[in-house]
């Protein structure tokens, strides 16, 4: 087996020896030549060749040649970007954050460890788990986008352990400019509106320049997942992997839940496994097979199924960007940026449902010939399961409304031979996410519908009576109750619906003050050369609060006693079903200081033409202020995080460079990880493995304060190739290790009590769970004593478990990314090729007490979304006339595991692998006007309208309709024409 060490020398030399091959037919990187790029990723090098981590220049030209939607969907075709989110991820309900914020992910390492700049300065963050929402970033005077993917919190701090992603704008911008299109899916749904504006202009004889955009956006997304027909086929990842082998399999149904209700108990009764087929009308149920499957599914037979997920997010935004600079002296620059953002999002999630709820046999709505049945068998209650459809009871969703804006002044100026930089940023980010919840207490209430004993109405049983005592002034604890009739599909009066529906909403605000300083200069000479070295220093300070409509969440079940409220009404059941909450504010404050260096060693010598070092070194001290407790004090603790980086150039002729870069970086745990509140509420049948008992315990989510950064150490060794101006070939070798990765760990897995047990009590997983006045070490040992003492003994039982983020995992990548470009004439026109490939067989998770996880070639897995092994974008221009211009892309990705637990699975063709997928995309454009400032286009994207393979994770197997159905990166929408033009005056 091939070493992670031998692997990239291996790999090296293959590509070198590629790139011969690709002399005949490829092509040079966009239109912006590389030694004209000042250079992401360092503070001191400024020409693109000189550096020692690899850096990706995309134009946005090039960008909306392939995709005209958005600059954040455009970034996706390139390989590098995996695990990125955005709005046909698969949507979460209310809460404190968006789950469908436009997030980037480089290598499928996290969205939190991809550093996003705007022209170099650090992008505020736009919710608490420090995601940034691309959809921010003002693209209309954007000029291109600088992917690094290499190590750089040396230079910039912070988060940039897989990658920095830089948006550089075009900052001396004159002239007017506008675009404007329109776009539809070849389902004749998504359709997209976008409309954008940006002027510049110098002003005081050339000393200033003023400049802005305004850009609207809006998408109506796809609201439902059926729409397509992976979606009606609702692909399932059934088995598990032990006794069942996996197998995919289509329309799989729930055994205990049907459109119109099912009667599942209690054993007795004489109408169990019989549904309503129509309001008030029963069939017998109809079961479907159970081979294989998992739980109370089955496969065909008439159980329902989740028909409401969503498989894009409705999107519209509005932008606005402001530059103004202006010269003080002639060494001396005065700058101030403004940009704000409103942005929307809508998609729907999971189908809410009756879960085996319990009625009386003498309901109100139930035919009488049904209750006489019940009552001569002796049943009093029975259990019902229904599921709800969009068109009753509102499912899950979630409608986020963001609200964004950030200012940045600043100025630059020189002093002798140095140049030095003061700025300072302020950002607010006040997000509104709102969902449609069940009120527990007024659904219980309206589920006892009963006979008024005087009126002979039907009316809910809580509002006339206390207890068994009848309430003549109605006045009882739910005087405006609506009773609810659940015996067949669409039976529900809408009245009903909204007395046990209400809204609840999630307010939370993000706010960054950043004020940074920086000096480059060259101090002395090597003899080589000058040493250009740069000192920066940053002191931020990032600060969350939230505000709902609920009071904190500390556990708070339904009062059941005196109140009416027969059935659905215990200890454990909560008021609501969603959890809401407020926060006090927390923040996070950070001062750090770096300093780097480039050395030149050699220059002109045989072999060498040039080498050079380069070198950084930054210092971070964190203060950080909160508690996750809802209602205790704030405390502080502090701690530091030092990170380095050591790189080397080394050009051997004109042609050919080596590179090597050696870092230490590290992501420091946002205020999500550090500060989200403690919610508390009844945890599922979880088995208490060392009793046997399956306790009633409650179960503490929440933020960890006593977190540590995560530590990225990476290694990355290349080649740059360039026998010509028209040809370059870059091949980029990775390694990347993170040690106290941050991952959320439960307390109940069998595992992770087991890692316990073992530990006689020491082990960091005894912190997450408590057994009353006993202390876990004394059970252990009370077991190992005498066993027969522990188990079946309520005294020693588990009364709370805990799951909290810990740095626990450890996350391990290798691999390698290629870059080639050519361009060329043929038939005396022009034409441009471009190949990005990513090669990353490897990603490795590993959490004691837990096996190991690959997510390197998986669709999806256990911890998050996984990604191909190779993945490819080939890019081609050609000219065909000096106005009409052809552009043509093709995404390949390599076959996919449907797990990533390494087990056999059966069924959907080849059965261990979801097959390699190309989508192409083709754009067609032609310049207007004299000095051809305008163009024409129409854009078609998956050309051949490519519809995914089937694809669904393990995790929601018992959830058929509402996940999966595709792989994360896979084209779910199929053809999409666009049409649009672009004009400068």
């Amino acid at each position: 087996m091939m070493t992670r060490q031998n692997f990239g020398v291996a790999l090296l030399t293959g590509a070198y020896a590629v790139g011969f091959a690709w002399t005949a037919n490829a092509q040079t990187a966009g239109d912006i030549p590389l030694e004209e790029v000042v250079v992401t990723g360092s503070r001191v090098i400024k020409n693109g060749n000189d550096s020692p981590t690899p850096v990706t220049v995309v134009t946005v030209e090039d960008i909306q040649a392939t995709r005209p939607t958005t600059v954040f969907e455009g970034l996706l075709d390139m390989p590098a970007f995996a695990g990125s989110r955005g709005a046909t991820t698969n949507p979460a309900n209310a809460g404190s954050t968006n789950n469908n914020i436009s997030a980037l992910s480089l290598r499928g390492l996290g969205q939190a460890r991809t550093l996003v700049l705007y022209d170099g300065k650090r992008v505020p963050p736009t919710q608490e788990n420090g995601f940034v929402n691309a959809n921010m970033i003002p693209q209309m005077l954007l000029q291109r986008v600088d992917v690094v993917t290499g190590g750089v919190s040396a230079v910039y701090g912070s988060d940039g352990i897989s990658g920095v992603v830089n948006f550089v704008t075009d900052r001396s911008f004159n002239g007017i400019k506008f675009q404007a299109q329109t776009g539809v899916s070849e389902f004749n749904d998504d359709r997209s509106k976008q409309f954008g504006i940006a002027g510049g202009m110098d002003l005081f004889g050339g000393r200033g320049h003023l400049q802005g955009s305004y850009q609207w956006h809006d998408d109506d997304g796809v609201l439902l997942r059926t729409a397509r027909q992976f979606g009606v086929e609702r692909w399932t990842l059934q088995g598990d992997g032990v006794a069942n082998p996996y197998f995919m399999v289509p329309y799989a149904t729930m055994s205990n839940l049907t459109f119109g209700g099912r009667i599942n108990g209690p054993n007795n009764n004489p109408l169990r496994n019989q549904h309503f087929v129509a309001t008030g009308v029963l069939a017998p149920f109809r079961n479907g097979s159970t081979a294989g499957v998992i739980g109370n599914i089955q496969l065909g037979g008439d159980g329902a199924w989740h028909t409401s997920s969503s498989l894009k997010a409705q999107l519209e935004f509005h932008q606005l960007y402001g530059r103004f600079d202006f010269d003080l002296t002639d060494s001396l620059h005065y700058y101030a940026t403004f940009a704000g953002t409103t942005e929307r999002s809508f998609a729907y999630n999971i189908d809410k449902s009756l879960n085996n709820a319990t009625i009386s046999a003498t309901n109100a709505f139930l035919p009488t010939v049904y209750q006489q049945q019940m009552t001569t068998a002796g049943v009093t209650t029975f259990t019902i399961g229904k599921m709800w459809t969009l068109d009753s009871v509102a499912p899950d969703s979630a409608e986020n409304e963001t609200r964004q804006w950030w200012v940045n002044t600043g100025l630059e100026g020189e002093l002798g031979d140095y140049n030095w930089e003061v700025s300072y940023s302020r950002s607010v980010a006040d997000l509104r996410n709102s969902s449609i919840a069940i009120d527990n207490a007024q659904m219980s209430a309206a589920l006892d519908a009963v006979v008024h004993p005087t009126t002979g109405q039907t009316v809910c049983r809580a509002q006339w009576y206390t207890g068994n005592t009848f309430v003549p002034a109605g006045t009882g604890q739910y005087t405006g109750c609506v009773p609810m009739n659940v015996f067949g599909r669409g039976s529900e009066s809408r009245e009903s619906i909204n007395y046990i529906q209400r809204e609840v909403v999630f307010e939370p605000t993000t706010t960054l003050d950043d004020v940074t300083a920086s000096i480059v200069g060259a101090p002395f000479s090597s003899w080589a050369g000058p040493v250009d070295m740069a000192l920066s220093g940053e002191w931020r300070k990032v600060e969350y609060e939230l505000v709902s409509n609920s009071l904190p969440a500390q556990f708070d079940p339904i009062n059941c006693t005196g109140t009416g409220l027969r059935f659905n009404c215990s200890a454990t059941t909560p008021k609501a079903s969603i959890a809401v909450f407020n926060r006090s504010p927390v923040s996070q404050t950070v001062t750090e200081a770096a300093l780097e260096a480039n050395v030149p060693l050699l220059n002109d010598k045989p072999f060498a033409q040039s080498v050079s070092l380069n070198m950084a070194g930054r210092h971070a001290r964190y203060s950080q202020n909160g508690t996750p407790i809802v209602g205790q004090p704030n405390a502080t603790k502090t701690f530091n995080a030092n990170t380095w980086k050591l790189g080397l150039v080394w050009d051997l002729n004109e042609q050919l460079t080596a590179r090597f870069t050696r870092s230490r970086d590290f992501r420091a745990p946002n205020l999500q990880d550090l500060y989200a509140p403690g919610v508390i509420s009844v945890a599922a049948t979880f088995p208490d493995t060392l009793t046997g008992i399956t306790p009633t315990a409650l179960l503490q989510t929440g933020g960890n304060p006593s977190l540590v950064p995560e530590i990225g150490n990476t290694v990355t060794l290349g080649i740059v190739y360039k026998p010509t101006v028209d040809f370059s070939l870059a091949v980029d070798a990775y390694d990347i290790t993170i040690s106290d990765a941050i991952r959320t760990t439960n307390g109940y897995p069998q595992l992770v009590q087991q890692a316990c047990y073992d530990s006689g009590g020491t082990a960091f997983q005894c912190t997450l769970q408590e057994r009353g006045p006993n202390s876990i070490a004394s059970v252990i040992a009370a077991y190992r004593a005498n066993p027969a003492s522990v188990i079946n003994n309520p005294a020693y039982a588990i009364t709370k478990y805990y799951s909290a983020p810990i740095n626990i995992a450890e996350q391990k990548s290798w691999g390698a990314d290629i870059e080639a470009n050519y361009k060329t004439r043929v038939f005396d026109r022009a034409l441009s090729l471009r190949a990005l490939v990513a090669y990353q067989p490897h990603a490795i998770i590993l959490v004691p007490g837990a096996p190991e996880e690959d997510l390197a070639g998986v669709d999806f897995s256990n911890q998050s979304q996984g990604g191909a092994v190779w993945r490819v974008s080939a890019f081609a221009r050609y000219g065909l006339t000096e106005r009409f211009t052809v552009d043509w892309l093709t995404r390949w990705r390599s076959a996919l595991h449907h797990n990533s637990v390494e087990a056999e699975l059966v069924g959907n063709g080849d059965p261990n692998r979801n097959p390699p997928v190309a989508v192409s995309n083709l754009n067609l454009s032609y310049k207007i006007g004299e000095q051809m400032q305008g163009t024409l286009f129409l854009n078609v994207q998956n050309l051949f309208n490519q519809q995914p393979t089937p694809a669904a994770s393990g995790g929601p197997q018992g959830r058929p309709g509402n996940f999966g159905g595709y792989a994360p990166g896979d084209d779910p929408i199929g053809r999409y024409y666009s049409v649009g033009v672009r004009y400068k005056l």
